[in-house]
């Protein structure tokens, strides 16, 4: 279900989310003048303290600290797995590529991908579909136009 709130003459809205998060968001940018993931989790904690599950925040965080360090130790070894590059025709690539394996993703050597032709077609409409939810994206800013016309040419071709 999506919700709006609008925000002088823009429309915001949120998919999945609701409008009381976004609300505390807006807190923490006007209260500091900017919002950074840091201050999003020092915020959260402090309702989390004063509010517990009634908080806005409370069910965007793993409040589970053995559970929240799990999840981390999983986006460090993804950050460790996308540090790596190969030299592929004098190009510099990462050496591994995330693919679907199933219901899950899961990473191959970048050249293992570029030499099958299922798994090559597989990541193709990945990256159709990046630059398709890219180009939604781009079409906010006009500045934008001319990169949302050559995606387009892209997609099309």
């Amino acid at each position: 279900m999506n919700k709006h709130e609008a925000y002088g003459d823009i429309v915001i809205t949120l998919k999945g989310g609701p409008i009381e998060a976004n609300d505390a968001l807006h807190r923490i940018y006007k209260r500091d003048g900017s919002l950074t993931p840091k201050k999003v989790v020092k915020e959260a904690k402090r309702l989390e303290k004063r509010l517990g599950e009634q908080s806005p925040l409370h069910p965007y965080f793993t409040w589970d600290v053995q559970e929240a360090a799990e999840k981390q130790w999983h986006r460090e070894a993804s950050e460790l797995i996308r540090v790596f590059y190969i030299q592929i025709e004098e190009r510099e690539v990462r050496a591994w590529t995330s693919v679907e394996d199933g219901e899950s993703r899961t990473y191959k050597p970048t050249t293992e991908v570029m030499t099958s032709d299922d798994l090559y077609a597989m990541r193709l409409e990945r990256f159709k579909r990046e630059v398709e939810h890219l180009v939604e994206r781009a079409k906010v800013f006009e500045e934008a136009a001319e990169i949302v016309r050559a995606a387009k040419r892209f997609l099309a071709g």
